[in-house]
């Protein structure tokens, strides 16, 4: 026995933190910690422990990676090579790919042993499927039309960024001094789902809401449960249930590696909007270190982010189509795509709602051709189909709780939280939040527009401007239908924030995702502002290129490393 202590529950503590020497280890055996909770009380209780944390001791004081670790470290870095030349890379690029991510390794394992072998251990399989699934999309014929792959050397760079960005991203949530509470709520519901299977999960569904407090909101003073889709933790279903993953591990790679492979859509979106191969790639690369992304999955804002990657399908899809909306085959499949969007994440209801009357205005204003008002009308019945399909199938559950919510009427399950014991009180308290500066008691709309810029300035600093004037230049080298697509798609953001600091407020609406559905468009005008520098010199382009990356990675280890407090 390395050490014992005794700890008796107190509602003035919330944490209690131990400090415990361990008796010297030679090394002769793998590390194994086992932890004997003994007591009086006949009651089924415990104690939870929230973080252990493993100090080397004297400085000579040595790790020693364990051989499945060491095999986990050889087999990414042998797919960091193999991956991108499948898809097309030369060799060289695949090469240098393949020693960035051996030096980076041997680099972690120097600097932190512990965490190293956290993020090999439990990031190498998803590493290897997501690199699998990326040199399928950049080789399958039908996937390299649809996203306007060019050449197998864009493929293969296409492979590379995307195998970049998961990297960052399972360093930061694999990482063991990760944490946010989220990812344990999600993780709950994720174990839920293995352990029950699909039907009773989603007969307790609601339940389970307030049971782990899942998109809760008061309203007319009582807690109500909001439309959540469960489709996320379906999507974690199998990697819990069939591959053993811990819920919490399973949670959390999904998340990194959906939003890693949404530098494929980028990539497709801004060729259809007639960027050059080397724009879109950077565009696809703007996307590894973007600090809107790395906030929202340092927030554990999982659901999102896989939502987030649904509605750019399903922007790509209608850029694709666009001059042949009104065919029937496409509005079907269009429909198929919004419902799934809507049944993926609830912020696309919203959305959609805003997107698709802003394209129809934008497309109707300067062309009232036949074949203007069939592609119009055929986008409203598509969208209007995936609307009613989502309703029949998820939302219409929730249509009594809405007429409920108008007249203060509690949710049977409401008790569920109300018996809930109240949390232990920190000893040092935390300071009450301050007030919304974008929420008011009337109609503001200037109120709006300053939310708008304020968090455009949040995410993205200094890029703020260059990334407006991009957009500008974007929609300046579309035709006339693409570019009432391109405008309608920035307005969108402005008129949400509209929606949520204009109205008066706080309201239903005052965290909404405005920032992720615009993604993709800020991508491509950061990096259209690129291409648009290197043709007046390379060194600017370059710098500018150097000093994005600086400015996401910096974002990057400052999400991981200090405590953060970010706008909703």
């Amino acid at each position: 026995m390395a050490a014992a202590f005794d700890v008796q529950a107190d509602p003035q503590v919330a944490y209690r933190v131990l400090e415990l020497p361990l008796p010297p280890l030679e090394g002769r055996a793998p590390f194994v910690l086992t932890l004997d909770s003994a007591s009086a009380d006949p009651r089924p209780l415990g104690i939870a422990i929230d973080w252990l944390a493993i100090d080397r001791g004297a400085p000579t004081a040595q790790f020693v990676l364990l051989g499945a670790t060491r095999v986990a470290l050889l087999l990414v870095v042998l797919v960091a090579f193999a991956a991108p030349r499948a898809a097309g890379s030369p060799p060289r690029w695949a090469a240098v790919h393949a020693g960035v991510i051996a030096v980076a390794a041997a680099a972690g394992v120097f600097w932190d042993v512990v965490a190293a072998e956290r993020i090999l251990r439990e990031g190498a399989g998803p590493y290897v499927v997501t690199a699998g699934i990326a040199v399928a999309v950049a080789r399958w014929p039908r996937a390299r039309r649809g996203l306007d792959i060019p050449t197998a050397v864009a493929g293969g760079a296409l492979v590379l960024v995307t195998l970049a960005a998961l990297a960052v991203r399972l360093v930061l949530l694999l990482h063991p001094q990760f944490y946010y509470p989220d990812v344990r709520v999600h993780a709950m519901f994720a174990w839920q789902i293995a352990r029950h299977g699909l039907a009773d999960f989603l007969r307790h569904f609601t339940e389970n809401q307030y049971r782990y407090s899942l998109g809760l909101q008061m309203e007319n003073g009582h807690w109500y449960a909001f439309p959540y889709p469960p489709a996320f933790y379906v999507l974690c279903w199998p990697l819990v249930a069939l591959a053993r993953l811990r819920a919490e591990v399973a949670v959390s790679v999904v998340a990194a590696a959906v939003n890693s492979l949404e530098a494929l859509l980028v990539f497709g979106i801004a060729r259809r909007l007639r960027a050059g191969t080397a724009t879109a790639i950077a565009a696809a690369a703007a996307l590894v270190v973007l600090p809107l992304f790395i906030a929202r999955l340092s927030l554990a804002y999982f659901p999102a982010v896989v939502g987030h990657a649904v509605d750019a399908i399903v922007i790509l899809y209608l850029l694709v189509h666009w001059r042949t909306l009104d065919r029937a085959r496409t509005m079907a499949r269009l429909s198929g795509l919004v419902a799934l969007a809507l049944l993926t994440y609830t912020q696309s209801l919203l959305n959609f709602a805003v997107f698709v009357p802003l394209v129809l205005a934008a497309m109707l204003m300067r062309d009232h051709s036949r074949s203007a008002l069939r592609r119009a009308a055929a986008l409203t019945i598509a969208a209007g189909l995936g609307g009613v399909l989502s309703l029949a199938v998820f939302y219409g559950r929730y249509v009594p709780v809405a007429l409920d919510m108008r007249r203060g009427v509690p949710m049977a399950e409401e008790r569920i939280l109300l018996e809930k014991p109240p949390p232990p009180l920190a000893q040092d308290a935390a300071p009450p939040e301050p007030d919304d500066p974008y929420a008011g008691p009337t109609v503001d709309p200037w109120r709006g527009l300053r939310k708008a810029g304020w968090r455009l300035y949040v995410f993205y600093g200094p890029f703020a401007l260059p990334l407006i004037a991009g957009i500008l230049l974007v929609a300046r080298a579309q035709d006339p239908p693409e570019r009432a697509f391109v405008l309608a798609w920035a307005l969108m953001y402005v008129v949400l924030n509209l929606l949520s600091g204009g109205l008066p407020g706080p309201n239903l609406v005052r965290y909404n995702k405005d920032l992720e559905v615009v993604a993709p468009l800020c991508c491509v005008a950061l990096a259209w502002i690129g291409g648009w520098l290197w043709v007046r010199g390379r060194w600017i382009a370059l710098v500018y290129a150097g000093s994005f990356g600086a400015f996401g990675a910096a974002r990057a280890v400052r999400y991981l490393t200090e405590k953060f407090v970010l706008e909703r």
